[in-house]
């Protein structure tokens, strides 16, 4: 290994406060925002760039108006320097600030409370001022966006402590603005200081950055060296060399977490023997005659998918992601059978009773279309019921065996498990699902295992958070399956509107929802609860109609009676909480009414309305807020009502929520980025992983002398790797 890169670590990894500028204080600043080596100093990079290259003087304001539009106003941006602040009151009290770029002045003008200024900025302070540019006795901007560059007593210093003047730095180029966090504003460290202790950190120990990626993929992936996308992610000669450099950031921070997941996922496969299922008996062709349609080609591209995998001695760990209604519960089904063909149990675990209810009662239903049998088993099962099934189970008589985390307990044993299913995974942890696998019965061999979630999320981020199983897709719907039309009700003429529906569905003969976001009135927060909105509607709106009540506190007897007579059509509306989520198929149920939709999460929003539209009338779902809407509120609502593609609101709902509140702290394990977004930076992430499952399958443990430094890249991610999964364990426990 050259010597160069053997430096690297020592370099990054020098403490912030052996840097010319930092002393005790700001040392502790700086790691009060995370930035404890020259390394973090260096990842931290600008928000964004002002090209002061380029940017108009006040003088020339009239010409860069004529040049870029003939209308009245225009968008530009300022920057100039603080000449007063003033409040002018009057009928319409408004706040002006003046600005001058030594060219000419501006106003910046505000109307109603303007306070904050005289609290934020001060005479002499530089800032950008970017708006709309109007002519009201000279030039001036109406609530423009405000950004402080420097402060007057930073600006007086007049050249950094180098003695290199500050326009070298500050002007004339493209400048980095860096984010304002109190603890750096408190000594001295702005966008100006920033910009002083990253050059001259830059100017010390740039020549002795070593670089971890090896030559090899930077060249296959059109990656700068470390070192030059450390200068030009701070100090770019443009602004595609900066989006270039952030990008190999980002990269390298990928590439640690892939290369934390594809030794694990290795380490797996080299330790673990599976089960080989080398026939497609006759069942499975028998059900496949059956079925009074035709698969969709997405089902019959992942039944092949998992038939190469299922026919391998290495156990399958497969992921089968697909919205609502896309068949994935079918899908299941296949693989059971393929199962049973070769003489082995399938156990398929669901996180809910009412789930695992239906599935026994569909799955049940094509099961005996094909002669195999199923139990289920969950926390309500009668202790007689659960002594007989358990004793079936135990003695390999029953083949598909359907049941909730009781699966999981000490007096649930297998005679053959050979495979494994999981649906709505991301309700259990990773060790749940791996307890499951671990229930063989005598058999030391591993059984296959297949994951099933209705939470589309992008193929690469979901490569990434469940970076130990194989992706499969589901994106199309069965044929037949109709659009859901779906009405953001934000007016008390909508909101009527939604009654009238529910009643003419139930006037034609079709069912509808009715969803509430609790069980019971709870007085701090303002919605209707099931059980109050139930005797509300049977004795108001919805008088005549045959209603019935569904909640997850109800034994399951009696919401098994509920389901079945509404599956019946004896029930024309079923006001129930989020029970009904996943698992139930009513083709008969063409209207939902969602009650209190600001209360629900958009993934959960998208989960309900696929209850309808399963049949092949139109179908449609009101969406009625009972309180008074955030901005994030909305957007969630709004998207709901524009799109029912389940991936596409899978990414706005991440934009909204980013990838921490998605998934759960728990259930990600994905340590904080820095720099790297997991939807917006995908390609990204895809070539990331794409390089280190090369590089592990080649060189498992990093010893080759150009990848040892690769370690230290990993080393973060599989501690989080590792902490997750001591979390799931404390869960599971």
């Amino acid at each position: 290994m050259s010597a160069h890169v053997d430096s690297a670590p020592d370099v990054l990894a020098l403490p912030v406060s052996s840097l010319a500028g930092v002393g005790r204080i700001r040392s502790a600043a700086l790691r009060e925002v995370g930035v404890r080596n020259v390394g973090d100093l260096l990842r931290s990079i600008p928000r964004r760039y002002l090209d002061r290259s380029a940017m108009p003087l006040i003088r020339d304001l009239a010409v860069a108006r004529d040049r870029r539009t003939t209308d009245a106003k225009v968008e530009v941006t300022i920057i100039g320097t603080v000449l007063r602040i003033r409040a002018v009151p009057g009928r319409k009290r408004r706040t002006i600030m003046t600005l001058s770029d030594g060219t000419g002045t501006l106003d910046c003008v505000w109307f109603g409370e303007g306070d904050w200024l005289f609290h934020t900025f001060s005479v002499g302070d530089q800032v950008a001022a970017s708006g709309t540019l109007e002519r009201f006795r000279g030039w001036q901007m109406t609530h423009p966006e405000i950004e402080q560059i420097d402060r007057a007593s930073e600006a007086a210093a007049g050249a950094d402590q180098d003695g290199q003047p500050d326009d070298l730095m500050h002007m004339g180029r493209i400048v980095p603005i860096y984010p304002q966090q109190a603890p750096l504003a408190a000594v001295g460290l702005h966008s100006r200081g920033m910009r002083r202790l990253i050059r001259r950190t830059l100017d010390r120990f740039g020549g002795r950055i070593g670089d971890p990626v090896p030559e090899a993929i930077r060249r296959r992936r059109g990656l700068p060296a470390l070192a030059d996308a450390f200068r030009q992610a701070h100090f770019p000669d443009s602004f595609e060399l900066a989006t270039e450099a952030r990008n190999r950031l980002v990269f390298d921070e990928f590439l640690g977490l892939e290369l934390a997941l594809a030794r694990r996922k290795l380490s797996r496969a080299r330790h673990e023997v599976g089960i080989a299922f080398p026939d497609v008996g006759p069942r499975f062709e028998r059900l496949l005659a059956r079925l009074p349609f035709e698969l969709t080609e997405g089902q019959k591209q992942v039944l092949r998918e998992i038939r190469r995998d299922m026919r391998r001695p290495a156990p399958m760990s497969r992921l089968l992601q697909g919205d609502v209604g896309s068949g994935k519960t079918l899908v299941a089904v296949f693989c059971a059978v393929m199962a049973a063909d070769n003489g082995w149990q399938t156990a398929i675990m669901a996180p809910t009773e009412v789930l695992a209810e239906q599935h026994a009662l569909t799955i049940g239903r094509l099961l005996f279309e094909v002669s195999v049998d199923c139990v289920l088993i969950t926390g309500s099962t009668p202790q007689a019921a659960r002594r007989r099934a358990l004793a079936e189970v135990a003695a390999g008589d029953v083949p598909v065996i359907i049941g909730t985390h009781v699966l999981l307990s000490g007096d649930v044993e297998f005679a053959r498990l050979g495979l494994v299913i999981i649906d709505e995974q991301h309700r259990f942890g990773v060790v749940q699902r791996e307890s499951l696998r671990r229930k063989a019965g005598k058999d030391e061999r591993v059984p296959d295992l297949l994951v099933m979630t209705a939470t589309p999320i992008p193929r690469s981020l979901a490569q990434t958070l469940y970076g130990d199983l194989d992706v499969s897709v589901l994106a199309e719907k069965p044929p037949g399956r109709q659009p859901i039309r779906t009405v953001l009700c934000t007016t008390a003429r909508a909101v009527d509107a939604a009654w009238t529906a529910v009643r003419a569905a139930a006037a034609r003969g079709e069912q509808a929802y009715v969803i509430f976001p609790l069980i019971e009135q709870n007085e701090a927060i303002d919605v209707r609860a099931a059980t109050e909105g139930f005797e509300e509607l049977r004795a108001g709106l919805l008088a005549g109609c045959r209603l019935r009540l569904l909640h997850g506190r109800m034994s399951a007897g009696n919401r098994d009676s509920v389901m079945q007579e509404f599956k019946a059509d004896r029930v024309d509306v079923l006001v129930s909480t989020t029970v009904i989520e996943v698992g139930v198929d009513v083709p008969n149920a063409t209207v939902m009414v969602v009650e209190g939709a600001e209360r629900f999460g958009l993934a959960q929003l998208h989960q309900l309305r696929g209850r309808i539209g399963r049949g092949t009338e139109p179908s449609t779902c009101y969406l009625i807020p009972r309180g008074k809407l955030s901005d994030e509120a909305r957007r969630r609502l709004d998207a709901v009502a524009s799109s029912d593609d389940g991936f596409e609101l899978a990414e706005v709902d991440l934009d909204i929520r980013g990838p921490g509140e998605f998934f759960g702290t728990k259930q990600s394990g994905l340590p904080e980025f820095r720099l790297a977004h997991v939807v917006r930076d995908a390609a990204i992430l895809a070539a990331a992983r794409e390089e280190a499952f090369a590089l592990v399958e080649r060189d498992f443990d990093l010893a080759e002398p150009e990848h040892v430094p690769l370690r230290r890249l990993a080393r973060p991610f599989a501690q989080a790797l590792a902490a997750r999964e001591k979390a799931d364990r404390s869960t599971a426990a």
